[in-house]
């Protein structure tokens, strides 16, 4: 059977959770590849790569942006892009990040200016083994586990785009007391990305169903709880925002 070299990139594990170097022809820069495609499915999809020399050295700075087209497994071009670069502070990495609609599952090449292109898959929903927005969170069992049984603990986002109800909330923390595992939950910016009336309903609801409330440093040191558990996480860019929630969290 004969595979194309993008599929070879894909089905070869060129690509993945971690952060990709993909080399460039001859000398000069390369592409990271700063997303899994091990979880992307139809619909408006986010690609943020960075830069880095021939070496792997990261890049700080670079262009102020990049052009780049996405193309699909017959060479067709399905959208031509244009991302800003971003930083996140001195002497940081820079990356930039591409959005696009893709409306079918498939192999797919995203080109950034002239550098050799970095391959990604787009899978079925049901192909993908994290939540997608609006499923319930009692049938995704990696959102749970038994202290750190595992090297990568996964979370569900309850910011306001994933349109989390009461309702799977609930359902997913009756499974974590029932069955005395941790549910991970996490955020990013209250009052920005997620409003600080549901923050505080994902820990009321929990302390309602006598969960414990645990750090990911407790997990870290081998704590396994004799009752269900919340771990709930933040976005370190929003330190203010988070502290200034810190009388809310008190009281549970």
């Amino acid at each position: 059977m004969n595979f194309t070299r993008r599929q070879l990139l894909v089905g070869g594990g060129a690509t993945g959770a971690l952060a990709t170097v993909l080399a460039a022809c001859g000398e000069g820069r390369v592409v990271v590849q700063r997303f899994p495609d091990t979880i992307l499915v139809p619909g408006n999809v986010r690609l943020p790569i960075s830069l880095a020399e021939a070496n792997g050295t990261l890049l700080s700075g670079g262009p102020a942006s990049l052009n780049a087209t996405l193309l699909d497994q017959n060479s067709v071009v399905v959208a031509t892009l244009t991302a800003t670069r971003r930083d996140l502070g001195k002497a940081t990495t820079s990356f930039w990040v591409f959005r696009t609609d893709i409306a079918a599952p498939g192999i797919y090449e995203l080109v950034v200016e002239n550098l050799e292109p970095a391959a990604l898959q787009v899978l079925q929903p049901n192909q993908v083994a994290v939540p997608q927005i609006g499923t319930t969170l009692p049938e995704f069992d990696n959102v749970y586990s038994t202290g750190a049984d595992h090297q990568v603990l996964c979370g569900y986002s309850v910011d306001d785009k994933n349109s989390v109800s009461i309702d799977a909330l609930s359902a997913g923390f009756e499974r974590a007391r029932t069955e005395r595992k941790t549910i991970h939950l996490y955020a990013h910016k209250p009052a920005g990305t997620v409003q600080s009336s549901t923050i505080e309903s994902v820990v009321a609801g929990a302390a309602d169903r006598g969960l414990g409330f645990v750090t990911y440093k407790d997990l870290a040191d081998g704590f396994v709880g004799a009752q269900g558990t919340l771990a709930l996480s933040f976005d370190d860019h929003a330190v203010s925002e988070w502290h200034a929630m810190l009388p809310m969290f008190a009281q549970y």
